[in-house]
């Protein structure tokens, strides 16, 4: 899974996120609604929502660029 660490943003169109992003990467599709649908997930999201403005994208087919070895 690629791992992005202290980068900035840079806006091209619209305004940049405030503060944190998170990328998760999931085996396909379906993995990543029913983790969404999960007690753990839904649990979490009780807290999200009360702490913090979240905004959460599912995207289909994105496949990391890899070197060869």
């Amino acid at each position: 899974m690629p791992t992005f660490q202290n980068l900035i943003p840079k806006s091209v169109e619209g305004a940049p996120p405030i503060g944190r992003i998170v990328n998760i990467e999931f085996p396909s599709f379906e993995a990543a609604e029913t983790f969404e649908t999960s007690p753990e997930a839904l649990a979490a999201g009780e807290i999200r929502h009360r702490t913090a403005t979240s905004r959460i994208f599912v995207v289909e087919g994105w496949k990391p660029h890899r070197r060869d070895p």
